[in-house]
């Protein structure tokens, strides 16, 4: 039987170190992580800790690590029940289904009115997304890149970049206001940014305040909806989101309202497992810098 791993004198000391310089990372987190990488065989002084950003949270360094190590870490302090039912998972990830969605699908859309937390629950897919496929993070056009810089992600300046990168996540917010929608029928912008996605094995994230953007010819091509808060009259009828909104209200859909830790999430390959309403928490590091960008 193999023997607990036990931290020395100067790696408690780093685990110190380490917890004052990363404002979102606990110092029992970082006991944990180089319990778990000494449990590996990785030594953690290969591991240039200091080199990532301030605001670097516990998912994006476990991600980081499974990067360039492939070693997979959990919470500390996760207790999971292996079942499908959803309300039968207990513990800090309370977003626990998606480290299985983010690798079974290639495509998610973030729906909802302006100022209903979708900025900050495109982040906390973006941190599943890399921590659980190893997919280097990508922002399109962001505004701030110094601070995407502390969470180890990158700034796309051009859509044209997409021809030389595989393997990634990019994610694109408010679309419509790089490409316009010219008609009611297809969306050409759209159509070419899904095509090119699927050739270089790239995962798109893109949130919108306009339903219209992603069309009815266009709906099929995306894996995942997540409905934030949003007036179910701004929809058209018969639209995917509409859809959505209607399977997940008791009687009438003009009384449709969620909180802003709240979101509709709909997959069909998750179809019989996970497709309900659910709530979300911040990240770690998240600030008004974060939320509001173009400020």
């Amino acid at each position: 039987m193999r023997m607990k791993e036990v931290l020395s004198q100067d790696e408690i000391k780093i685990c110190g170190e380490l917890s004052d310089y990363f404002k979102s990372i606990t110092n029992n987190e970082f006991k944990y992580i180089l319990k778990t990488l000494k449990e590996k065989g990785i030594d953690y002084q290969k591991i240039d800790f200091f080199s990532m950003g301030t605001d670097t949270d516990y998912d994006i360094m476990c991600g980081y690590i499974f990067q360039e190590y492939g070693i997979e870490i959990e919470y500390p302090n996760k207790i999971t029940n292996k079942t499908t039912n959803k309300s039968a998972t207990i513990g800090k990830d309370d977003m626990y289904f998606w480290s299985e969605v983010v690798k079974e699908v290639n495509s998610v859309v973030v729906y909802g009115a302006k100022g209903t937390g979708k900025t900050a629950f495109s982040h906390r897919v973006l941190g599943y997304i890399r921590k659980y496929t190893n997919r280097p993070i990508y922002c399109f056009s962001y505004p701030k890149p110094n601070l995407i810089k502390k969470i180890a992600w990158k700034n796309m300046r051009s859509i044209e970049e997409m021809n030389r990168l595989r393997g990634v996540a990019l994610w694109i917010d408010e679309p419509q206001n790089y490409w316009k929608l010219y008609d009611g029928r297809s969306n050409e912008a759209l159509a070419k940014l899904l095509s090119l996605a699927r050739q270089r094995d790239i995962f798109l994230v893109l949130s919108t305040s306009l339903s219209q953007w992603v069309t009815r010819m266009l709906e099929g091509q995306i894996d995942v909806w997540v409905i934030k808060d949003t007036d179910p009259d701004l929809i058209k009828q018969g639209s995917r989101a509409k859809k959505i909104i209607q399977d997940n209200c008791t009687l009438d859909i003009d009384g449709f309202k969620l909180e802003e830790n709240e979101y509709l999430f709909y997959c069909r390959k998750f179809y019989d497992r996970f497709n309900g309403r659910y709530t979300f928490e911040l990240p770690k590091y998240w600030n008004d810098e974060y939320s509001k960008p173009f400020a």
